[in-house]
């Protein structure tokens, strides 16, 4: 269990030392083990139609990606999270009393999702797998043309903020508002 706790602060950036080894943090670890044991990848996510909208599927990607274990794994929501380099410090979110993650999270992935490092093999592999799924919800749609920048790369951060600005930016709301207002001013 020592190695496993070990493992984990190497992954969310926090240090290893006397009071984040000790009994009472390293014993939650076996819950996080058998946590990621039992863990199963949700279903695959359904296409887009006239049910799923963009917007819509944008917000499953995200929720998906959550359910979704990487390389070391880390959920691969920490691949799309706004800020690629990790805000949050061992100053400003010391660990819980009896507990292994900060007090600014709810749980272990909560951490690892705001605190695993862009950087590295895994993170590489982790893009990848964030970018294949992208490209499997997209297939057939117009919207797989905004993702093609990026296979070259396998960048899914990119193609999945890129697709989010396009789709969910302040310029898409307009016309979602201008249509919605084109609708009642002709409808009697």
């Amino acid at each position: 269990m020592c190695s496993y706790t070990a493992a984990y602060y190497i992954i969310v950036q926090r240090p290893i030392n006397f009071n984040s080894m000790a009994w009472n943090c390293i014993k939650h670890f076996q819950y996080l083990k058998a946590i990621v044991i039992i863990q199963t990848n949700p279903k695959d996510l359904p296409e887009i139609s006239r049910k799923i909208t963009i917007m819509k599927a944008i917000e499953l990607i995200e929720e998906h990606l959550r359910g979704v274990l990487g390389t070391t794994n880390v959920p691969l929501a920490y691949i799309i999270r706004k800020e690629p380099d990790t805000p949050v410090t061992v100053a400003t979110n010391p660990l819980r009393v009896d507990l292994p993650y900060g007090t600014s999270f709810i749980s272990f992935y909560d951490e690892m999702i705001a605190c695993t490092d862009h950087s590295g093999a895994s993170y590489s592999g982790d893009n990848a797998s964030a970018l294949n799924i992208l490209v499997h919800v997209l297939k057939g749609t117009s919207f797989e043309v905004s993702i093609q920048p990026f296979k070259r790369n396998t960048d899914g951060r990119g193609a999945f903020l890129d697709l989010s600005k396009h789709n969910l930016g302040s310029n898409r709301w307009e016309s979602v508002l201008e249509r919605a207002d084109h609708i009642v001013s002709n409808t009697d």
